[in-house]
């Protein structure tokens, strides 16, 4: 999600730059200034719609529609985040293994699929994360 947000905020400053140089090389260039309307009403447009861009992300890897993955790395969380702050940190092309600590002490291990399925299928948006730990 911060990834997405990061590069539409670069894509912004480079046609602001843009912007500028048209300014002052070709200030009474219709094409350009078209062009340039037509850029910045696009990433507007992009960044408001970057939420539902992260949530076709997430259905990708709920119903396993994704490519295959490249990595396997661990993601340590806590037990108090809620579901939607560790969802925002998963990446493309990687498997996360989610491995639950309480101050500083490993609870218990989660895959990502059963965080999908508690975020889409049981609707537990802003449950905590040791809520989804079976402890026997």
């Amino acid at each position: 999600m911060r990834a997405y947000e990061y590069t539409l905020l670069f894509s912004f400053g480079l046609l602001l730059l843009f912007h500028l140089i048209v300014l002052i090389t070709a200030p009474l260039h219709l094409n350009l200034w078209i062009v340039l309307s037509f850029l910045y009403f696009s990433l507007w447009v992009d960044w408001k719609q970057r939420r539902y861009a992260f949530m076709k992300f997430l259905l990708e890897r709920y119903y396993g529609k994704s490519h295959q993955f490249v990595q396997l790395r661990p993601l340590p969380i806590e037990s108090e985040e809620s579901i939607i702050t560790v969802v925002e940190r998963f990446q493309r092309g990687v498997k996360h293994p989610l491995v639950v600590f309480d101050k500083g002490v490993e609870v218990g291990k989660l895959d990502e699929n059963e965080l999908l399925h508690a975020f889409f299928a049981e609707k537990m948006t802003s449950a905590k994360t040791k809520d989804l730990l079976y402890l026997y």
